[in-house]
């Protein structure tokens, strides 16, 4: 969106003055020593200066949440490296060297020069490599956060897995418990049935009976007649 960009165009900005600011500090140090000193009064009076547009005269900016400073960070390391051959340069060219040492010539001039070049980007780096890019606080509340969620996470599946085993578990029981209400509903309607055969049986008896008695009483009457 249109808001998007220009927070995007002023941030942009922002460390885009921050580099050219470091890079004259850290360029021309040699020649001008004081440049550091005037930079960070010039840094003072802006971050004053921010403060009070911030509190009193713009919108607070909305906070984005970045892993770090993106290319910035290797311009950066670039303009360093280039700083220590510069500054090296302008102690080698403006006779220095020579004055420390009256006894070199321009040749071991030129190879002191590049001697302690060499030397400074070596401390570059070893500091670059010593002081890590995350504190080691930082790491390990990172690595307690990570072990609590992945001990949360199992936690969870395992919570998961025991419902789920705990529903296949009902169903079964349901399933067993339909079986036998269905076995025991089937044998009350076999008893049931076979009780009104018995019944039945005994009605076609006792009528069998009940016509012979009947058949034998009107055959006796009939003999009594004759």
């Amino acid at each position: 969106s249109l808001r998007y960009q220009r927070r995007e165009r002023a941030s942009f900005h922002d460390n885009l003055e921050m580099f050219i600011q470091m890079g004259y500090v850290i360029l021309f140090s040699a020649a001008y020593p004081l440049a550091a000193v005037w930079a960070f009064l010039n840094n003072i009076v802006e971050i004053r200066g921010d403060a009070f547009k911030l509190v009193n005269g713009l919108q607070r900016p909305f906070i984005k949440r970045v892993e770090d400073i993106g290319f910035w960070q290797d311009a950066f390391e670039v303009l360093s490296v280039i700083s220590i051959v510069v500054n090296c340069s302008l102690i080698g060219i403006r006779g220095q060297v020579g004055r420390w040492f009256p006894s070199f010539n321009t040749g071991q001039q030129i190879l002191f020069v590049i001697f302690m070049e060499h030397v400074f980007l070596s401390i570059k780096f070893i500091i670059d490599r010593a002081i890590p890019d995350v504190p080691g606080w930082v790491q390990l509340a990172s690595a307690k956060e990570r072990y609590k969620r992945n001990r949360a996470l199992k936690g969870l599946e395992k919570l998961m897995q025991t419902a789920r085993l705990k529903g296949q578990v009902q169903r079964k029981v349901e399933a067993v418990r339909t079986r036998l209400v269905e076995r025991r509903e089937g044998k009350e309607k076999r008893e049931e049935r076979g009780d009104q055969e018995r019944e039945e049986e005994v009605q076609s008896v006792s009528s069998s009976e009940t016509r012979h008695d009947v058949e034998v009483s009107n055959s006796g009457s009939r003999y009594k007649i004759e």
